[in-house]
């Protein structure tokens, strides 16, 4: 595949990603709304574990734990 290509693809996946964690977080809005602030730590805890379960490849598990951390439990008392 020439460089070009590469480079298009690339763009297209980053468009993808983007448009797929925004989904994701107006979703993890929407559930903290109907939770009304009730902590969930099993289902914290199942999250995350699904998240490092599925890094695999070059997205390592590390990387992973530390994107879920910083984008995504902060909206669970939000």
């Amino acid at each position: 595949m020439e460089l070009e290509k590469i480079r298009k693809e690339i763009d297209r996946l980053d468009g993808e990603i983007l448009r797929a964690l925004n989904r994701r977080l107006e979703l993890a809005s929407d559930a903290g709304r109907l939770k009304r602030n009730i902590e969930d730590p099993e289902r914290e805890a199942e999250v995350l574990r699904n998240v490092l379960a599925r890094s695999t490849g070059l997205l390592d598990r590390d990387f992973s734990g530390a994107l879920y951390d910083t984008h995504f439990a902060p909206l669970r008392y939000s």
